[in-house]
């Protein structure tokens, strides 16, 4: 709550504080803002021990569906399908990239005679109109 409060501010209020209250009442205001400060905190700590004691079984509820989502998050696409559909079964992607592999070494291939040939043919069909 007060984390941007710098020193310069801490003095202009020990300034004002003395000119207002006085030098002699200004110690005994700080000790008692001091205890109030204390038990604020005493009584917040003690809440949240009693609302972790009381409602754990809930929270331990909401936890576990939590996790399985952050843990699907955390597996993407490819691991998400697998669970999913595939029963955590890896191999089902490596036949698929290894069936992809060799259809596109397959593609490779004929391209590469394909762009040849048209190569040529072009070549053949330049020629005459040069001249």
């Amino acid at each position: 709550m007060f984390s941007s409060v710098g020193w310069g501010e801490i003095l202009i209020l020990v300034i004002v504080g003395i000119i207002v209250v006085g030098p002699e009442r200004l110690p005994r205001i700080i000790t008692d803002v001091k205890a109030m400060i204390h038990a604020a905190r005493g009584a917040i700590t003690s809440a949240k021990e009693e609302l972790g004691d009381d409602f754990k079984e809930d929270f331990e509820d909401f936890r576990k569906p939590l996790s399985q989502i952050n843990d699907m998050r955390r597996m993407g696409a490819r691991g998400l399908v697998s669970k999913a559909l595939l029963d955590d079964d890896p191999e089902f992607f490596r036949d698929i990239e290894a069936s992809a592999r060799g259809v596109s070494s397959a593609v490779t291939g004929q391209g590469g005679s394909t762009s040849a040939s048209t190569r040529s043919t072009g070549a053949s069909s330049q020629a005459p109109a040069a001249s």
